[in-house]
């Protein structure tokens, strides 16, 4: 059961378009927070933190040529 206020590794990784192998990987190098649950079996993100690390990514990213 996710605690309010947090959402599981798929869904975080879903949401900002992400393999979830990728944004576990992340969490592990320390690019976002998250906490373990289950024993460790599962992790949960703040969702807010998750679209963070998004917008920082987007920011990083070339802009579009526009016509």
């Amino acid at each position: 059961m996710t605690l309010p206020g947090r959402i599981r590794l798929k869904e975080a990784a879903a949401q900002i378009g992400v393999h979830p192998e990728t944004l576990r990987k992340w969490a592990h190098q320390g690019m976002v927070p998250f906490w373990e649950v289950g024993r460790g079996r599962y992790m949960e993100f703040d969702p807010h933190e998750v679209e963070a690390l998004d917008k920082t990514f987007r920011r990083d990213l070339p802009m579009p040529p526009t016509q």
